[in-house]
């Protein structure tokens, strides 16, 4: 079903964003209207530092001043506690998203609870985040080819937590040993979708409200199929993978088979012989 090359990944991607943009655009707006929430708490901490400080300006050098300048530091400080659990909490967030795309891959109908089942592997992704940033920054900062190639042997490493639920370290492995043997491939498809996407999400950023809309709601959906159709080409699905396991209640032992018949008596048998017909 899945290929390798451009074109099937652009194809398989717009199929299955096509074919379910119904569940897609539902889906989506699930999505963003979780961003609203987690991003409220920032909002109002954020201008209350503000107006904090600029009460703090308008009120002169005397006392009261100068406390508010330090409440305003103090809601800084709150603020970039708060932002960075808003943070971590979006990873989990933006995990489930891509996971619910994935059931919609595969004709499922993801709900919104469904935007919460990544949560259990936030560890995970929490440390691959971490490791990534380190080891590709690091090499980014000497030169930039390096950091790329180390961007594209760890490409499907966040995708085989997502899908495998594999920890950070193993699926770091997996996806170099699996994109080595395509590497070159990989690299075309990954800067062909970089290229495109990113091109038509700058265009869209420089229309207000509206194409950040579009950009949730259609860019971003389609490029999450085409980066699981990539996956897919490189980790081909398991049959009936997708299928929902069967609830321990609902299995049924099944009825043990007949007994076999018993073999023939040889008393019987010898009985029968022994009869002569005058």
């Amino acid at each position: 079903m899945f290929e390798l090359g451009v074109g099937p990944v652009f194809s398989d991607g717009w199929k299955a964003f096509t074919e379910n943009i119904g569940k897609v655009l539902l889906f989506a707006l699930f999505y963003f209207i979780g961003i609203v929430v987690a991003m409220i708490p920032i909002m109002l901490i954020l201008g209350g530092a503000f107006f904090t400080m600029m009460v703090a300006g308008a009120s002169g050098g005397n006392e009261a001043s100068q406390m508010l300048a330090g409440l305003a530091g103090g809601t800084l400080f709150l603020f970039v506690i708060v932002y960075i659990v808003v943070l971590i909490a979006l990873i989990g967030w933006y995990a489930g998203f891509a996971h619910g795309l994935k059931m919609i891959m595969f004709g499922g109908s993801p709900e919104f609870s469904d935007l919460f089942s990544q949560y259990r592997k936030l560890g995970n992704l929490i440390l691959l985040a971490i490791i990534l940033g380190v080891l590709i920054g690091i090499a980014s900062i000497f030169l930039i080819i390096p950091g790329i190639i180390l961007a594209v042997f760890w490409s499907q490493s966040y995708l085989l937590v997502i899908d495998k639920d594999m920890d950070a370290i193993s699926a770091m492995s997996a996806s170099w040993k699996r994109v080595a043997s395509d590497f070159w491939t990989v690299l075309g498809i990954i800067v062909v979708l970089t290229l495109a996407f990113g091109i038509v999400g700058w265009l869209l950023g420089m229309i207000p409200v509206l194409g950040g809309l579009v950009d949730l709601f259609f860019l971003t959906p389609f490029a999450f199929m085409c980066i699981w159709a990539l996956y897919y080409a490189l980790f081909p699905p398991v049959p009936d993978a997708q299928a929902a396991p069967v609830a321990a209640t609902d299995y049924v032992e099944p009825a043990p088979p007949p007994p076999p018949p018993p073999p023939p008596s040889t008393e019987d048998k010898g009985d029968d012989e022994g009869i002569t017909l005058k």
